[in-house]
């Protein structure tokens, strides 16, 4: 009888065949995050040198970079998903509006925030829904749905009204900050694991794809931007106006375009999925220190628009480069 032929061990492919190459996408990423950082510091410092105190005194830092903070994350969250959400600083302003009127009307703080943001939820629903059943570009969703709901909230009321006699502290301020900054960091590492990235960015338009094919794919990346963005946005106006212990209709409606160089520059690409890991904190940060820089120095708003805007601009310089970068290096890698 002939011996039984001996099978040759089955080795395992090495980890580099096996593994999609994720740090290597990452590099071009964490490379600018430290050029970001590097800036950061110096904008930082260099407010600190000229206004000393700057960062702590009347906690005007801290209360700004956190509410702006939530809304960059909000931004941040409706790009990686491919579904922009246009009407995050609309959610914001009537969520802060909300907010102030049933604080004012004895709801305990707590509770009447809770209730402004579960608001946010339901409007970001909405948004999810004609996005994700229709396929429809969401960016153009929710344009239509925040000038709707801004005309709603401006029909409600022409004018503002004082939540207190004075603005709040910076005590929680520092703390808000800090849970933005995990928040965004958190998110963004879920995002950089490739099967949550598939999972979630359905929704993001590549060449020979039918744009407005319906999938299930297509809703679930549509409900997690629109319903998480929404809900982050509208916390965001509840932080603003416990700060400014102001609410008005037109509160925070320069927040977008700040939010959204934060984005841009932080990295996130605004074709959607990519996008580093602190990308939008050291964003947040560098605007709201370049910000907090030229009012002390008593730049006026054009001034501060102007050089946001010029800052959005690059920061999508930025990001069109690293999504070219991002596409070849994934290329080389597969």
């Amino acid at each position: 009888m002939d011996p039984v032929p001996v099978q040759p061990a089955v080795l395992p492919p090495p980890v580099a065949a096996t593994t999609p190459g994720l740090l290597r996408t990452l590099v071009p990423q964490l490379v600018w995050e430290g050029v970001l950082l590097i800036g950061v510091i110096v904008v930082v410092a260099g407010m600190s040198v000229a206004h000393p105190g700057a960062l702590t005194k009347g906690g005007g830092f801290a209360a700004s970079a956190a509410y702006l903070g939530f809304m960059a994350a909000a931004f941040a969250l409706s790009l990686r998903t491919a579904t922009p959400n246009l009407a995050v600083a609309a959610v914001g302003a009537v969520c802060g509006y909300l907010f102030a009127k049933l604080v004012s009307g004895g709801t305990a703080t707590v509770l009447a925030g809770l209730v402004a943001v579960l608001a946010a939820i339901g409007f970001g629903l909405v948004l999810a829904l004609i996005t994700g059943l229709t396929a429809l570009p969401s960016w153009a969703v929710t344009l239509v749905g925040g000038f709707i709901l801004q005309g709603a909230l401006l029909a409600a009321s022409l004018e503002g009204f004082a939540l207190r006699s004075e603005p709040a502290g910076a005590g929680t301020f520092w703390l808000w900050l800090a849970v933005f900054a995990v928040v965004s960091i958190a998110g963004a590492v879920a995002f950089a694991v490739p099967a949550v990235r598939a999972a979630l960015t359905r929704n993001r338009v590549e060449p020979g794809d039918v744009p407005n094919r319906f999938t299930p794919g297509k809703l679930v990346g549509a409900a997690v931007g629109l319903i998480g963005s929404s809900a982050l946005a509208g916390f965001s106006g509840v932080l603003l106006t416990e700060r400014a212990a102001y609410a008005t209709p037109n509160i925070g409606n320069a927040l977008l375009i700040y939010a959204a160089a934060a984005v841009f520059i932080g990295g996130v690409s605004p074709f959607g999925g990519r996008g580093g890991i602190l990308g939008v904190v050291l964003g947040v940060l560098l605007i709201e220190g370049l910000v907090q820089w030229l009012l002390l120095a008593g730049a006026k708003s054009s001034t501060l628009y102007v050089v946001i805007g010029v800052i959005a601009l690059v920061g999508l310089l930025v990001s069109w480069l690293l999504e070219l970068i991002g596409r070849l290096t994934a290329r080389a890698v597969s």
